[in-house]
């Protein structure tokens, strides 16, 4: 497995929420990222294959608001893109996770992906995110993402 794994997820995190969403993402320093405030969405999956892992991602619901509204092609304010907001951040995180596994394993392997879950995420696991290891921080169109990625050697 490649041993750039931190910078090829932000690479296909970048490419997917530009393409999928249509918003902007810039790594950010993760002593920069506040500690969370308000509703936040954190959203898990797990692969298995050649090797096995998990990806998540945590962000406001605000955030999945502006995704779900910009992949709808809705205003935020519409009711369609507050109730899609978690299913919006869950596609982005199922079309990463795969877009990843292609880029460390090739396109030949095949893996199994879970469906995403919700998973709670109040300040303090938002913290504990925030430190572990593996994350890496955005800032997409203003608000805060946190993106974590833990890979097995075996599947």
């Amino acid at each position: 497995m490649d041993s750039n794994l931190n910078e090829k997820l932000a690479d296909v995190f970048r490419e997917i929420i530009e393409q999928l969403a249509f918003m902007f993402a810039e790594p950010v320093e993760k002593a920069e990222v506040p500690g969370v405030s308000g509703d936040t969405l954190g959203i898990r999956m797990e692969f298995s294959g050649p090797f096995a892992g998990r990806l998540s991602l945590a962000a406001s619901r605000s955030e999945g608001v502006e995704v779900a509204a910009n992949i709808l092609g809705l205003d935020s304010d519409d009711p369609s893109a507050q109730v899609r907001a978690e299913d919006a951040l869950k596609e982005v995180l199922n079309v990463t996770c795969g877009r990843l596994l292609t880029e460390l394993a090739g396109a030949e392997p095949v893996f199994q992906l879970t469906v995403p879950q919700s998973i709670p995420l109040d300040a303090q696991a938002w913290a504990a995110m925030l430190a572990a290891d593996g994350t890496q921080a955005f800032d997409v169109d203003g608000n805060y993402v946190l993106l974590s990625v833990e890979v097995n050697s075996e599947g």
